[in-house]
């Protein structure tokens, strides 16, 4: 059935970054971006992030939606983890503060849930912590794209991305093997709309929420990655080289902010984007 208009066609969170997203058909949108969204990383000992870009086999651990609050990670022969992702319950699941660096910034982080600790690590082989931004972290989107002082959870540069169905599926038509839409690890994408029309957007407004797009995303080499098998190929990223670059980067999807006064995104919902 054609839409008339534009609208949430899915909507996804990522609890811990870099491991699989969960789909949601409603979100809240918090001062950090969509409830629930990265707001666990992985670090390593120095304290330094870790990503798909260097760790591929992040891809390998299973993310599972295991109550309101609750999510469950697992991986093939090293067992599960129950996950909180109320604010005051995995605050107080870790027992300790850290130094994390995050690209540039560098802030405070909960860490100390020795249970994850150890589950993660036994599971990559080496040694790792996990860490979770409190409720009082203060982590900026740039100020450039950003000047409300939005702020960000451990998403790469900003809360919120947004990406076309239409935009997807034109690259897959120029593709060999066509890529599924988790390669690009989108939060919002939209339904109804023509390939890569949100390029030009500035806004998304729905009956209670407004997202400002602020900046085009580049992509980095986490999109040839198959996030079944953790297996990289050139694609598609050699297709997109031909026609999608900005800049001397690839551009694939919009970062967004949300307008201070929050609101719930829906699946299904209609928006008006201008």
């Amino acid at each position: 059935m054609t839409q008339e208009a534009p609208f949430i066609d899915r909507l996804f969170v990522y609890p811990v970054k870099g491991l699989a997203g969960l789909e949601r058909s409603e979100a809240a949108i918090t001062p950090f971006g969509l409830e629930g969204d990265r707001r666990y990383m992985l670090i390593d000992p120095a304290g330094r992030f870790m990503t798909q870009r260097l760790t591929p086999e992040l891809t390998q651990f299973q993310v599972q939606a295991s109550g309101p609050e609750q999510v469950t990670i697992s991986m093939a022969g090293h067992g599960t983890l129950a996950l909180p992702l109320d604010d005051g319950v995995a605050t107080s699941s870790m027992g300790e503060t850290q130094r994390v660096q995050i690209w540039d910034d560098v802030l405070q982080a909960a860490v100390g849930n020795d249970e994850a600790d150890a589950f993660f690590s036994d599971a990559l082989g080496r040694s790792v912590r996990l860490a979770w931004m409190p409720p009082n972290a203060e982590r900026e989107a740039d100020p450039a794209f950003a000047p409300r002082s939005e702020r960000v959870s451990f998403a790469d540069g900003f809360p919120i991305l947004v990406l076309g169905n239409a935009s997807i599926a034109e690259l897959n038509e120029r593709l060999e093997i066509p890529v599924p839409a988790n390669r690009f690890r989108a939060n919002v994408l939209i339904g109804g709309s023509q390939p890569w029309i949100e390029d030009q957007w500035k806004t998304i407004r729905t009956e209670d929420a407004s997202l400002d797009l602020v900046k085009p995303c580049a992509r980095c080499v986490v999109i040839t990655t198959d996030q079944e098998s953790g297996e990289r190929s050139k694609e598609p990223t050699a297709t997109l080289s031909t026609y999608r670059v900005r800049e001397g980067k690839v551009m694939v999807g919009v970062n967004a902010v949300a307008h201070p006064e929050g609101g719930v995104l829906r699946s299904g919902q209609r928006i008006d984007a201008a």
